[in-house]
């Protein structure tokens, strides 16, 4: 299950950015740091890049470099929360592979912050021509694998953010603690 949220969240962070082009793959190089050297995308899963590379050397071995990156990532998304019981969807395939990753700027500008509020989320996903059903369907990666509290706490302590639903965050506060407890 872990790996599927991995894989999801991967393709998440690559597409969001400057569409699903498998730039976030790319290492950095002389004109700056890559995507992955951008704070939100520094907790992406090792094991994730590490799939996408192995895939992409069987694919290359038995087809030849037919495939491209950005598809192996969309498919690995998709196929994985499949196995784990999430839902299968038809996938167009032919994705054209970036040459350059997009700048750490560009990544913060364009990455949805972990503790945005819906609204936010909802503004940040509707700039993408994506919908509430996106929202709900790319936060998968949340669901099926794991939060991490310092993305939330701020919503719990020392005030309890408004909007939240009181039984929710009574039951965040149990597996969080206020920090410096």
């Amino acid at each position: 299950i872990t790996q599927a949220a991995g894989l999801l969240r991967l393709h998440f962070h690559d597409c969001f950015v400057q569409g699903c082009d498998g730039s976030v793959l790319l290492d950095g190089s002389e004109s700056g740091p890559s995507e992955q050297d951008a704070p939100p995308n520094l907790t992406l899963r090792k094991e994730s890049f590490k799939i996408i590379n192995e895939l992409q050397s069987l694919i290359q071995y038995y087809c030849g470099p037919v495939v491209s990156c950005s598809d192996i990532v969309a498919l690995a998304a998709r196929d994985s929360v499949y196995l784990v019981g999430g839902p299968y969807y038809d996938m167009p395939l032919g994705r054209k592979d970036s040459l350059n990753f997009a700048t750490l700027a560009s990544t913060l500008a364009n990455l949805p912050n972990p503790s945005s509020n819906t609204t936010t989320l909802l503004t940040a996903f509707a700039t993408k021509n994506l919908t509430m059903r996106d929202l709900v369907a790319l936060s998968g990666g949340h669901t099926i694998g794991r939060g991490h509290c310092t993305s939330f706490t701020d919503r719990l302590y020392p005030i309890q953010d408004p909007t939240m639903d009181q039984t929710f965050a009574n039951n965040l506060k149990l597996t969080c603690p206020a920090p410096n407890t």
